[in-house]
């Protein structure tokens, strides 16, 4: 039999590959059925997709069936949202019989193209009219239901370049009502030939679901592919009538050597489902993907499940009364026995804020081990909710940092599965030998610092990893007080701080604190804490004070461990303190406190709890906040923030909390 090569594409690139398809499937010599169930293209549809200049980098193709309110949201996101792309916009009208042509006529787009169907003909009918008229080197089919994010298209068009054949490119599809994950790949399970969407319902920042990788299969909902490679697979098969076109054309992109990949940094906003009559062929499409490629696909999930440190706890069927052949079964997860190393080197009150994370963690994984690495100083906070604290011991006390080499020493090859960086430690990601050491790291985006608070910042990376529920309380270690170390009714003091020059920048002046003891009325007693190192803060403001004042003043300054102090901070009817972590040992222990805040950020270092008992008070300065700037923070001479606290603010707050019984 000769073969015939249609004028149009006769000096094209595809020419030998036409030849060896020619000749695999005699296509010439079928009839127009028979190359239709190939999924073999036509003269025609050759000629069309191959013929014509190429005008832009991307060509949107959307079919649509009435929603024009959805239409409408999906446009415009496209026009705010797509930038640093040439592409144009091909709208496929299902004779809507709604608004949509109104709409469609009124948008005035030099970039938009309209096909008017006198029928709905479905998704793939509409898709692949859509790719004739295209003039863009790549397609991008998006339904109309989708509101496309910032950076969406580039997203896609980087990934479709990133790698060697790429032939197919899925989006991160996320639930608007949610913000959880519909798609981010298909896989197939060892109970079904059918695919279903892998971690769907998953927060949209899990790590699982923000991975590059490679799939058989990705949803046609936000999908982009090469145009010709679109042609030549012979484009959407039509024999699919609104589900599964999208499974099948990943699968002939596959069959013919090229990748399928999900782009999570594409992400798109879906409102699943709202087409009319989207689910009618559900059964006959389920039919035809078994009859066609259940000999074919493998099953898959387990190895992204085990590669992500989950294990299948069961497998549910979905929907339930259909035929088992044409069934899909969903799994249920759980973490699987796996080491997790938590990178915390910080400070008392930062590991403070972070138990609430790691009690939700440890409520998460229960089967975890869970290693934390932090200074000496918090070890003893945290040392009850790990399995194993690593103490790191090259800690500069000036500037609160320590030698990352020491943790790279510390680490043993293919003990840990996971290393989780909670923010506001001196160490926010994976060194380099780390990288190599372990093979997932979870690290905080970075956002909002100064405008949310520490605990759900440090939250961020438990619900990161899947944890949905509410924010547990503070945890603190404390112990029985030797009878007698103090008085009966007292205020527990905070005057001092941390070594490090901007923590020292924190302290409200030591005169007013001795202002605070003399001014406030009896009979409660003072009973002033903090480390060692901290011993003369405690010295100048008692010689600041007068001999009836100095009376009511037990120090315990440099005398206690950190959770004997919890213990004493626990029995005080009142906590003062500077921004400290002894102030938020009090939140932890339940104890009423006020907190004295001058260049530091009450959003996000205010006392945790309880804001009818845990206060902030503070002068309204131009110049404060200035935590955040180093350089200008230690520069200050005056600190005004500071010394604009009155005594007298401080003694109302703590008068009006001490007429209230807190304790009953």
């Amino acid at each position: 039999m000769s073969i015939r090569i249609p004028p149009a594409i006769r000096k094209t690139r595809l020419v030998s590959w036409l030849i060896d398809h020619a000749k695999k499937y005699r296509a010439w010599g079928l009839s127009a059925t028979a190359r239709h169930i190939l999924g073999f293209p036509s003269r025609k549809m050759l000629q069309a997709g191959l013929g014509g200049a190429l005008r832009f980098e991307a060509s949107i193709i959307i079919p649509v069936y009435n929603k024009a309110e959805l239409t409408r949201a999906c446009l415009t996101a496209i026009k705010e949202n797509t930038s640093g792309v040439t592409y144009e916009v091909i709208v496929v009208n299902n004779a809507s019989t709604d608004d949509t042509d109104g709409l469609l006529g009124s948008l005035g787009w030099d970039n938009l193209k309209v096909i008017n169907n006198k029928a709905n003909l479905g998704y793939a009918k509409a898709n692949n009219q859509g790719a004739q008229a295209a003039e863009g080197s790549r397609l991008v089919f998006l339904n109309n239901d989708t509101v496309p994010l910032a950076g969406w298209l580039k997203a896609l068009l980087d990934a479709l370049d990133k790698g060697p054949r790429v032939g197919v490119v899925g989006a991160k599809l996320i639930y608007p009502e949610t913000d959880e994950v519909q798609h981010a790949g298909m896989v197939f399970s060892s109970r079904s030939k059918l695919p279903y969407h892998v971690y769907q319902n998953f927060p949209r920042v899990h790590f699982a679901v923000n991975r590059d990788r490679e799939f058989q299969a990705v949803t046609g909902a936000c999908l982009l592919m090469p145009r010709g490679l679109f042609f030549r697979i012979g484009m959407f098969d039509e024999m699919f009538v609104n589900g599964g076109e999208d499974t099948d054309l990943c699968l002939k992109v596959r069959e013919m050597g090229y990748r399928v990949v999900y782009a999570p940094a594409c992400e798109v906003y879906h409102y699943e489902g709202r087409t009319p009559g989207r689910g009618d062929n559900i059964m006959n499409n389920r039919r035809l993907f078994v009859k066609r490629w259940g000999s074919k696909v493998r099953a898959d999930d387990a190895a992204f499940y085990e590669e992500d440190g989950f294990a299948v706890h069961e497998y549910v069927r979905d929907p339930k009364g259909v035929p088992e052949e044409i069934a899909i079964y969903r799994p249920s997860l759980k973490y699987r026995k796996m080491e997790v190393l938590i990178v915390k080197p910080s400070g008392i009150g930062n590991m403070i804020l972070f138990t609430p994370a790691m009690r939700a963690l440890r409520d998460m994984m229960p089967e975890a081990r869970l290693t934390v690495a932090c200074h000496a100083a918090e070890s003893v906070i945290i040392k009850d909710l790990a399995d194993e604290v690593v103490v790191l011991k090259s800690l500069d006390p000036s500037t609160g940092t320590f030698d990352h080499s020491e943790l790279d020493r510390l680490i043993e090859k293919d003990r840990f599965f996971m290393a989780l960086y909670p923010p506001f430690t001196s160490l926010g990601g994976p060194t380099p030998a780390m990288r190599k050491l372990i093979p997932v790291h979870i690290t905080h985006p970075g956002v909002d610092f100064l405008v949310r608070h520490e605990v759900l910042h440090n939250m961020d990376i438990v619900r990161m990893l899947g944890y949905t529920g509410e924010v547990p309380p503070l945890y603190a270690p404390t112990s029985p007080i030797p009878e007698g170390i103090v008085p009966e009714d007292f205020i527990a003091i905070h005057a001092g701080g941390s070594p490090s020059l901007h923590c020292q920048k924190k302290k409200w002046p030591l005169g007013s604190w001795a202002g605070l003891i003399s001014g406030m009325p009896g009979p409660p007693r003072f009973v002033m804490l903090g480390g060692k190192g901290e011993e003369a803060d405690e010295r100048d403001i008692i010689s600041l004070l007068d001999e009836p004042a100095r009376a009511r003043v037990v120090s315990l300054v440099g005398k206690l461990s950190l959770i004997e102090t919890a213990s004493v901070i626990k029995s005080a009817r009142l906590m003062i303190s500077n921004d400290s972590g002894l102030m938020h040992l009090a939140s932890a222990v339940g104890t009423p406190v006020i907190g004295i805040f001058g260049p530091t950020i009450p959003a996000k270092n205010s006392p945790w709890g309880d804001a009818a008992k845990n206060l902030v008070i503070r002068a309204d300065m131009e110049c404060s906040p200035c935590y955040q700037e180093i350089t200008k923070l230690l520069r200050c001479p005056d600190q005004v923030c500071l010394t604009g606290v009155t005594v007298d603010m401080v003694l109302k707050e703590a008068t009006r909390l001490l007429s209230l019984d807190w304790r009953r």
